[in-house]
C-alpha cells in the first residue's frame, strides 16, 4: 500500500511541474518571437507561478517516501504494480494535455474567425500542450519502468525486500 501512496505522490509532483509548462513556454515563445507584446512583469509573474509549482512538485517527488511512511503506517501487498500505475497515470495526463491543446487551438480559431483578430498565445499554447501530451503518451510506459528501477534501487540500497 505504501508503494501506491508513493506512486500517487510522485504523479502529483510530476503533474504540478508539467501542468504549468505549456502556459509559461507559450508565453515566453510568443513574447520572444514578437508575435504579441507581453510585458516583462507579466512574464516574471508567470515565472514565479511556474517556480512555485515546480518547487512544490520537486519537493513531493523527493520526499514522497517519507510522506508515504508518515501517511501509511504499515506496508501491505498490493495487486497493482507501481510501474503500471505510474505509466497509466502519465498516459492520463498526456490525454489531458492533448485535449487541452486542441481546445486552445479551437479557441484561437474562434478568435480568428469571429473577431477577425489573431491570438498567437492560444495557438502556441495549444501546439505546446498537444506536443507535450503526445510525447508523454509515447513515453509513459518507459516512465513507469524508470520509476520501478529507481524504486528497486532505493529498496536494494536500504536492504529492504521488495514485496508487491
Amino acid at each position: 500500500m505504501r508503494s501506491l501512496v508513493e506512486s500517487l505522490l510522485g504523479l502529483l509532483g510530476i503533474w504540478l511541474i508539467a501542468s504549468r509548462l505549456p502556459d509559461f513556454l507559450s508565453s515566453a515563445f510568443v513574447s520572444v518571437t514578437g508575435q504579441e507584446h507581453i510585458s516583462g512583469i507579466l512574464l516574471a509573474t508567470y515565472g514565479v507561478h511556474l517556480a512555485g509549482y515546480c518547487i512544490t512538485g520537486l519537493a513531493l517527488l523527493l520526499l514522497r517516501a517519507r510522506i508515504a511512511r508518515w501517511l501509511v503506517n504499515e506496508d501491505r501487498p498490493l495487486a497493482l504494480h507501481p510501474e503500471n500505475f505510474v505509466g497509466s497515470g502519465v498516459a492520463i495526463f498526456a490525454v489531458f494535455f492533448v485535449v487541452s491543446g486542441l481546445v486552445s487551438i479551437g479557441e484561437s480559431l474562434v478568435f480568428l474567425s469571429k473577431r477577425s483578430m489573431e491570438n498567437p498565445y492560444l495557438f502556441w499554447r495549444g501546439i505546446t500542450s498537444c506536443t507535450l501530451g503526445i510525447v508523454l503518451f509515447l513515453v509513459s510506459p518507459r516512465i513507469g519502468q524508470v520509476f520501478s528501477v529507481i524504486q528497486d534501487r532505493r529498496n536494494t540500497d536500504r536492504g529492504d525486500s521488495v514485496t508487491d
